[in-house]
C-alpha cells in the first residue's frame, strides 16, 4: 500500500510536468507570436520601402528642374504614404511610423518648392504646414528615430528634426510677405499706345519699379514711341497649359516694317541687344498674368532692355522670375485689341516660308506688324502730359484736341484693317504690298512721327 508520503510526491510530480508542459506550451506560443510579429513588421518595412520606389517621382525636382515643374504623381505618392501611415505604420509605431512620416514632410516640402504655378499663399501653406506636422510628431514621439540624435547635428544644434521644423516655419513668413503675387498697378500715370489695331491702354507698377517706369513714360512723352511695332508672337503650350503667350513691340528698327516684308523682317529679327537694365524687384514680386506688360530683354541675358515691352496675352508662367513687369492692361477693350492682335498669323501659318531655311528666324514674327501711331501718357487727373520745351522727339505724332483728356479717346479711333497678301508680291523695294493708294495717307501721321521719309 502507497504511503501518504509517496502520493504526495507523485501528485506533486504531475503537477510539476503539468506547469513544465504547460509553459513550454506558452513558450511556443509566445515564440510563434512573436515571430509573427517581428515578420510582419517586417513585411510592413518592405511596403514602405515598394511605395517609396514606385511613386517616388524619378528625377528630383529640384536638381532636374531647375526652374520647377508641377509632377501629379508627386500627390499621389503622398496621398499613399498618408494612407499607409493610417493603415499599417502606426500600428507598428517605432522607426516604421516615424520613417513613414518623415517620407510625407519631404514630399510635401518638394511639392511646394518644384511647383512654379503654386503661388496662392493658402495653399502653399497648407503643404507647409502638412510637413511641419509630421516633424513635429517625430521630434515629440520618437527619440529613437535618426534625426533626433544629437550626436548627428553640428556642436551646439538642435536635432535635425528640429532644424527641419525652423525653416519650414521661417519659410511660411517669408512667403506670407514676399512671395511673387498677381496684383493691379497702383502708379498715376496711363499709358495709352494707340495702334492701328485699336488702343493699348496700361498702368504702371510705378511703385514697385519707379525707375525704369519713370523711363519708359519719358520715352513715350517724348514720342520715341511713336511708329514702332508690335512684332513677334510667341506661343508656347495650349492655352490650358499655357507657358508663354506674349507679344513683343520691337525697337526703334521696326518702324520701317510694312506689311509681308519678309527681307527686311529677317534682317531685324537678327539684331542683337546692347546693353541693358539690371532688373528691378518687380520681376520677382509680380507673376504673369493675362495683360501684364514687361519689359523686354534677349534670352542671351538677364537685363532689361527698356525700349522694347512683351504683352502677356495668357498666363505665362515662363516669364516669371525672368522677365519685369512693368505694367498691365487697363480695360475690355484694351484685352480685345491685344487678343485680335494676337490672332493675326505668323509667318509660322505660312507654308513656303516655313520650308525655305533661310527665313527660320521670322517664323514665330507677325505677317503684318502692326504699329503704334502714337503713344500717349496721361496724369491722375487724366490730362495729357506734353514733353519740355525741346524734349519732343523729331516728328513726334502731335495729340489732337479729343487727345489731350483721357476722358476724349475713341478706343478705335486708328484701327483698320490688315491688307490682304498678294498672290505674287513684288521684288524687295517695289512698294508696300497690299497696301491700297490711300492707305499711306492714313498712316501718315504715324509714318511722320517716326521721322521716317
Amino acid at each position: 500500500m502507497e504511503s501518504p508520503a509517496t502520493g504526495w510526491t507523485a501528485a506533486r510530480v504531475k503537477w510539476v510536468v503539468g506547469v513544465l508542459v504547460v509553459l513550454l506550451v506558452g513558450g511556443l506560443a509566445l515564440a510563434i507570436i512573436l515571430d509573427a510579429r517581428t515578420g510582419e513588421t517586417a513585411r510592413r518595412f518592405d511596403m514602405l520601402d515598394r511605395i517609396k520606389q514606385e511613386l517616388t517621382p524619378h528625377e528630383d525636382p529640384l536638381l532636374a528642374n531647375p526652374g520647377g515643374v508641377y509632377n501629379p504623381a508627386r500627390e499621389e505618392y503622398i496621398a499613399t504614404l498618408e494612407n499607409f501611415l493610417e493603415r499599417e505604420a502606426r500600428a507598428v509605431g517605432g522607426v516604421l511610423e516615424a520613417q513613414t512620416r518623415f517620407y510625407i514632410a519631404r514630399a510635401a516640402v518638394d511639392h511646394v518648392l518644384a511647383n512654379p504655378e503654386m503661388f496662392d499663399r493658402t495653399e502653399r501653406a497648407r503643404w507647409y504646414q502638412k510637413a511641419r506636422e509630421h516633424l513635429v510628431a517625430i521630434r515629440d514621439n520618437h527619440p529613437e528615430f535618426p534625426l533626433n540624435w544629437p550626436s548627428l547635428a553640428s556642436a551646439g544644434a538642435p536635432t535635425l528634426t528640429r532644424q527641419f521644423i525652423d525653416w519650414v516655419e521661417k519659410n511660411v513668413a517669408w512667403e506670407q510677405k514676399h512671395l511673387p503675387q498677381a496684383r493691379p498697378p497702383q502708379g498715376p500715370h496711363v499709358l495709352v499706345l494707340r495702334t492701328d489695331a485699336g488702343d493699348l491702354r496700361l498702368r504702371l507698377y510705378e511703385e514697385e519699379a519707379p525707375e525704369r517706369c519713370a523711363e519708359l513714360l519719358r520715352l513715350a512723352v517724348r514720342g520715341a514711341l511713336d511708329g514702332r511695332a508690335l512684332v513677334e508672337k510667341r506661343e508656347a503650350g495650349p492655352v490650358s497649359d499655357a507657358q508663354e503667350h506674349s507679344l513683343r513691340l520691337g525697337a526703334a528698327a521696326t518702324r520701317e516694317l510694312k506689311p509681308y516684308e519678309r527681307a527686311r523682317l529677317s534682317e531685324i529679327a537678327a539684331l542683337t541687344q546692347s546693353g541693358g537694365h539690371v532688373p528691378e524687384e518687380s520681376r520677382n514680386v509680380i507673376l504673369h498674368d493675362r495683360g501684364v506688360v514687361s519689359l523686354w530683354h534677349d534670352r542671351a541675358t538677364e537685363y532689361d532692355e527698356g525700349e522694347q515691352l512683351l504683352f502677356v496675352v495668357r498666363r505665362s508662367p515662363l516669364l516669371d522670375y525672368d522677365f519685369t513687369p512693368i505694367g498691365k492692361l487697363e480695360g475690355s477693350e484694351s484685352l480685345a485689341t491685344l487678343d485680335r492682335i494676337f490672332a493675326r498669323p505668323t509667318w509660322r501659318d505660312d507654308p513656303e516660308t516655313v520650308s525655305a531655311a533661310e527665313w527660320r528666324g521670322i517664323l514665330d514674327y507677325l505677317q503684318v506688324p502692326v504699329h503704334v501711331v502714337k503713344a500717349l501718357v496721361y496724369d491722375a487727373q487724366g490730362v495729357l502730359v506734353e514733353p519740355a520745351q525741346g524734349e519732343a522727339a523729331p516728328g513726334r505724332a502731335a495729340p489732337t484736341a479729343e487727345e489731350q483728356k483721357i476722358t476724349g479717346l475713341k478706343a478705335d479711333a486708328y484701327r483698320k484693317d490688315p491688307p490682304p497678301r498678294h498672290a505674287a508680291p513684288p521684288e524687295e523695294g517695289a512698294g508696300d504690298p497690299g497696301r491700297e493708294p490711300d492707305e499711306d495717307k492714313d498712316g501718315g501721321a504715324a509714318e511722320g512721327a517716326d521721322g521716317q521719309e
